[in-house]
């Protein structure tokens, strides 16, 4: 059965938490960190796919974002202070209340767009690391000089508009060139080549929406934060990652930020990496057209991480 339920964080703010677990015997689970403008519910479909084979899985709205955000009355807003840190806190909170509610079984974060930065920021926040895998969608490197250069134009626009105005402007230098090498009929067709996910998308109203100010100054401060050279030597060594894109995805730069982002791992020693990218493929390659590949792939690397553990913990 699907169950939600709000689940209290450290600092008293109700988070909404949904968990698919028609499931008698389950041998895993897979935690979700969902994007930008989108909400945990979305994940219907692949969720059930992996209940399907014995896995369990649940996922959060982030602040600002579906219920929680409607709830906190704040669309689009992390927080006053270090929102995005504190978003990385809810995930944490999430998989301790995972891990008491289903003792023993091995934990996978995964984190699609947005959902991978912070999944990212995650690795290097908690080192003691109850994960037994991450999965990484739709991830990239962004230019630091860049990131710098945003941060300072969201202070100067959120000084003359307010932090918690519709960021219209920088949601637009955004987005707008992310539609630039795709053939497109509305301007979320960049999310995928089926047309039924890009309506859904579009019809959904917790789906698409413009952030605040804030919101772009948090994220784009997570992003440094995940990419800055102090921060990633924390990450343990030992964690195996896969990461995942659509070779039509802007987000990652068609892949090569992807690659980027293997190369800067690589940098530290992280070792166990998996990688693939698909021919043909925009940003959502769990709602494109040939979507099932996608789901195999990504069951085959669960499987091999639950054989791996099971083959440690019997040593």
């Amino acid at each position: 059965m699907v169950k939600s339920l709000w689940l209290d964080m450290s600092d008293k703010t109700p988070v909404y938490l949904r968990i698919w677990d028609k499931v008698s015997h389950p041998r895993a689970i897979v935690q979700i960190a969902h994007g930008m403008a989108e909400h945990i519910e979305r994940y219907d479909e692949f969720a059930e796919f992996l209940n399907s084979n014995k896995i369990v899985v649940c996922g959060n709205d982030h602040r600002g974002h579906g219920q929680t955000g409607t709830k906190q009355n704040r669309m689009g807003y992390f927080g006053n202070s270090d929102g995005f840190d504190r978003t990385v806190s809810d995930l944490i909170e999430v998989t301790d209340y995972l891990q008491k509610k289903f003792p023993g079984l091995p934990i996978i974060l995964l984190g699609h767009s947005m959902g991978s930065f912070l999944a990212r920021r995650y690795l290097t926040l908690n080192n003691s690391f109850p994960l037994s895998g991450m999965i990484l969608i739709g991830t990239g490197y962004q230019s630091p000089a860049l990131i710098k250069a945003g941060k300072m134009l969201v202070k100067t626009i959120s000084t003359i508009k307010g932090k918690t105005a519709e960021g219209k402007f920088v949601n637009k230098l955004t987005f707008n060139q992310y539609n630039k090498k795709t053939e497109n009929e509305t301007e979320f067709d960049w999310i995928s080549n089926n047309k039924e996910t890009v309506k859904n998308y579009i019809d959904d109203p917790s789906c698409g929406f413009i952030p605040t100010n804030h919101f772009f100054h948090d994220l784009y401060d997570g992003i440094e934060k995940v990419q800055r050279k102090k921060d990633i030597m924390r990450i343990n060594k030992q964690i195996p990652l896969l990461f995942l894109s659509g070779d039509s995805d802007p987000v990652t730069n068609y892949g090569k930020g992807m690659k980027q982002v293997v190369q800067m791992y690589h940098s530290i020693n992280i070792k166990e990496m998996d990688q693939k990218i698909y021919p043909n493929m925009r940003h959502e390659i769990i709602n494109e057209n040939n979507k099932e590949t996608v789901y195999r792939d990504i069951l085959g690397w669960i499987d091999k991480q639950i054989t791996c553990q099971s083959v440690k913990q019997s040593l």
